[in-house]
């Protein structure tokens, strides 16, 4: 399926606000709005987590009666869940919004361990919040698509939301984007030179993605262990407490 077509059947449903958190799974489609796409939209936020663009989407359409698009990891529903089921449910506010989900660690994939069980409880969880969904993949026709719309636009008019499950490879590859800035220092270098500086009693925190991936390889690197790192799989520091002590541990 062609990211360009996908992002605009979303656009025809009259969804002017897209918000949401760069998913790996979602690489294809967040390229093709953060690009090309970009003027498809009136807004396109990227805030702080999850939560925040469930509260995004829930103003968008009190202001103007218009639902919003919100796109995520499925770890990420995890950060959703609190304003989605104090705010958005039908039994609230009753706030239409289209949820468009990357599937990491699906039953029977290989994939990272943090996502294994968020994977397996993906499906689950949607249907103890009461979204209707449609898992979508590479053999999804636009039939099947424009029938999941369809669904999803009547869910919107009973105040209510859809999600669409997108697995990986669904989307086609497109060309590379290159993204070009004027500084010199490469993120894996700046790690690089903070491991440098690092001391045996000292813990560090970081989140899962290529940060934790760049980190465990310039550990591993330099002190031929990574037994200081504690990767916080919520990637917003929650677990920092938690584990002060972990440089001290065998």
């Amino acid at each position: 399926m062609q990211a360009e077509f996908f992002v605009k059947k979303i656009h025809e449903l009259g969804i002017e606000t897209i918000t949401g958190i760069p998913d790996s799974t979602l690489k294809t489609f967040c390229d093709y709005i953060g690009n090309e796409g970009s003027g498809l939209f009136e807004y396109h936020i990227v805030p702080e987590n999850e939560g925040a663009s469930v509260g995004i989407a829930i103003g968008e359409y009190l202001a103007t009666g218009r639902p919003a698009c919100i796109y995520m990891q499925n770890s990420g529903l995890g950060n959703a869940v609190n304003p989605f089921t104090s705010l958005t449910h039908s039994e609230v506010y009753g706030i239409p919004m289209l949820f468009v989900i990357g599937w990491q660690g699906e039953p029977g994939e290989k994939d990272e361990p943090q996502h294994k069980f968020m994977g397996r409880i993906t499906t689950e969880l949607l249907h103890i919040l009461e979204i209707e969904y449609t898992i979508i993949d590479n053999e999804t026709t636009q039939d099947i698509l424009g029938q999941a719309l369809d669904r999803a636009q009547k869910a919107f008019s009973n105040n209510r939301q859809y999600a669409l499950i997108v697995k990986p490879g669904t989307f086609d590859k497109r060309c590379v984007t290159v993204r070009a800035n004027k500084f010199s220092l490469a993120r894996e270098r700046a790690i690089e030179m903070i491991v440098q500086q690092l001391k045996l009693e000292d813990s560090v925190v970081s989140t899962t993605g290529k940060i934790s991936r760049e980190l465990y390889e310039q550990c591993e690197r330099i002190f031929g262990n990574h037994n200081q790192i504690f990767f916080d799989c919520w990637g917003n520091g929650t677990c920092f407490h938690g584990c002060v002590s972990i440089g001290k541990q065998k």
